[in-house]
């Protein structure tokens, strides 16, 4: 990316940048329009659930706490450090490339989206205990 974005690499054009904001939305809608099950509709444990979380899990209320705001920092930290990091810091600003900064942003997005979509409706539609 010396030189900007490849010209050998695709490029994220509007209708893939609307897209992504659909999939972005869709992603919100699910978190605050969709409840989880009251029942759930899974709750067995797989392989080696029991023996890891009894082996990861904290001992007390605030350790599960701590636990959460460490789970929260990391799950809020990847985009941050995708799109504003690497893209807005180190190729931007890093090397002057404005460009290549929009389309990694613009990739970074689209990646975070998707997996943000695909976990949350497998998390509401399954509902395990």
């Amino acid at each position: 990316m010396d030189s900007g974005w490849p010209e050998r690499f695709n490029r994220i054009g509007a209708v893939e940048t609307v897209a992504i904001g659909g999939i972005a939305a869709a992603a919100v809608l699910l978190e605050v329009l969709v409840k989880p099950p009251v029942a759930p509709r899974w709750n067995e444990a797989i392989l080696f659930d029991d023996s890891a979380r009894s082996a990861l899990r904290a001992g007390s209320e605030s350790g599960r706490s701590r636990a959460a705001t460490a789970s929260d920092i990391g799950y809020l930290g990847l985009p941050v450090y995708a799109i504003g990091v690497e893209a807005g810091l180190a190729v931007w600003l890093g090397k002057g490339k404005a460009d290549a900064a929009v389309q990694l942003a613009l990739i970074d997005a689209e990646a975070l989206a998707i997996n943000g979509l695909l976990s949350r409706l497998t998390q509401k539609a399954v509902g395990r205990a």
